[in-house]
């Protein structure tokens, strides 16, 4: 699913990476976090190889002018920046292949989450208005074609932004405004808490939406 493109305004872009440290041996990350995951409890640890999975999750909050007031704009405001993945993996992924976790907030439907998990191919790697490709370093994660950061193996990362499209709503020229959240984590294994982790990379382009 994707957004037609459109003029777009954004302002104030903040461009963040978390260190790593460039001291930490890359050849055995995966062995090491097949094993011995940071990030998980010892009872979730999935130690097979075909365990590990590319995950991309969105959450797309889309409204107009009426929700800019109250109650409505409280109930956007109060959207999630991250939220659970199903309990299990759904089939069919494997070499090549990546899960997307796509969530809509829309106006019409009081801003309530609603989700679908899809699998999709690495090589589509379109989401919104930020791409993804893979790379023998990981995967680049751009935002409108300015790289955001490069994931490797076992580790994740964030980009959020918002911005305003012209589009013609019931006949009328209407401004539609946008906020999303991309999370990815690449070579991971599946478990429902995986981004509520602190990410490893983090890029932000916000602005005030007039």
């Amino acid at each position: 699913m994707h957004l037609a493109e459109a003029p777009i305004s954004y302002g104030d872009i903040v461009d963040e990476h978390v260190g790593l440290g460039k001291d930490r041996a890359r050849t055995d990350e995966t062995t090491r976090l097949r094993s011995n995951p940071p990030f998980m409890a010892e009872q979730d640890r999935l130690p097979r190889s075909d365990a590990l999975t590319t995950v991309v999750q969105t959450i797309h909050t889309r409204w107009t002018r009426a929700s800019r007031g109250e109650p409505q704009a409280t109930l956007r405001n109060a959207t999630p920046e991250q939220l659970d993945l199903a309990s299990r993996r759904p089939e069919g992924e494997g070499q090549g292949w990546m899960v997307w976790h796509d969530v809509q907030c829309e106006e019409g439907s009081a801003f309530q989450p609603r989700a679908r998990h899809v699998v999709l191919s690495e090589a589509l790697g379109q989401f919104h208005w930020v791409d993804t490709k893979r790379t023998g370093e990981g995967v680049i994660v751009r935002w409108r074609g300015k790289q955001c950061f490069t994931v490797g193996a076992g580790r994740t990362g964030v980009v959020i932004y918002n911005g305003t499209e012209d589009v013609i709503l019931d006949h009328w020229r209407k401004t539609l405004y946008h906020k999303v959240v991309f999370r990815i984590g690449v070579a991971v294994p599946w478990y429902p808490a995986l981004f509520r982790r602190t990410p490893d990379h983090r890029w932000q382009g916000l602005r005030h939406l007039a």
